[in-house]
């Protein structure tokens, strides 16, 4: 197997050159216990990075509220109609303009923006 399967200092002492030969030898990677620490904490930043604010709703009308609260609640098109006691044509007019206002594509981005998540 061609590439790096450890890392060491090349000023190491000879038993950690022997800990490293004998473990790369026997398939597994070896890394330094800083350099593990420091690729985690590069790795969280990133992660936590990834977390954004919830969508801000205040450009949206009550009626637009109310259908992504109930979109995000799970309820199909049908259902939302049903709970707002209007026609499903108008729910799909309301999300359209939600997608819009909100700049997301779908109703999977539309939960993910109201929840925080990037997408």
């Amino acid at each position: 197997m061609a590439g790096a399967r450890g890392y060491v200092d090349a000023l190491s002492n000879t038993e950690i050159l022997s800990q490293v030969a004998k473990t790369v030898n026997e398939g597994a990677l070896w890394l330094p216990a800083p350099l593990v620490t420091s690729v985690i904490g590069i790795i969280s930043s990133l992660l936590e990075k990834r977390q954004t604010q919830p969508a801000d709703l205040s450009n949206l009308t009550e009626r637009e509220r109310e259908v992504t609260e109930a979109v995000v609640a799970g309820a199909s098109n049908k259902e939302v109609a049903k709970q707002l006691q209007i026609t499903e044509r108008t729910v799909k007019a309301h999300l359209s303009n939600i997608f819009d206002k909100l700049g997301v594509r779908d109703r999977m981005h539309l939960m993910l923006a109201v929840r925080g998540k990037s997408s």
